[in-house]
């Protein structure tokens, strides 16, 4: 199999300066090109993790109305709640955007619920 990396690259070899060309740098110039592309493509979309963080710190930092208590007593789906933990003062913090990341759950993906 021929190698796709001069060694110089695999070892990050930097003696040489910015205007010596060496290897594959046509490669390499195209490689930057491509990913500054790839960024540029992201930053517009909103796609990059920055722009989700954000976006997912804003969404949980809303202000957000407790659902009041049904007449039957019980908690219904999309019921909003809050739990608390008399003892410690305590409340829970559910972030439903990362049941992906809990191995053995299915992925939002793969579930048809609505």
């Amino acid at each position: 199999m021929a190698m796709q990396f001069t060694p110089q690259q695999m070892t990050g070899f930097a003696g040489y300066g910015d205007r010596t060309l060496i290897g594959n740098w046509s490669e390499d110039i195209q490689l930057k090109e491509d990913r500054l592309k790839s960024f540029v493509e992201k930053a517009e979309r909103g796609q990059l993790l920055s722009q989700t963080i954000h976006a997912k710190v804003a969404q949980h930092t809303t202000p957000l109305s407790i659902t009041p208590e049904h007449p039957d007593g019980y908690i219904h789906f999309d019921d909003k709640v809050v739990l608390q933990c008399v003892d410690h003062n305590g409340f829970l913090s559910v972030d439903l955007d990362d049941v992906e990341k809990v191995p053995g759950l299915p992925k939002k993906s793969d579930t048809n619920l609505r």
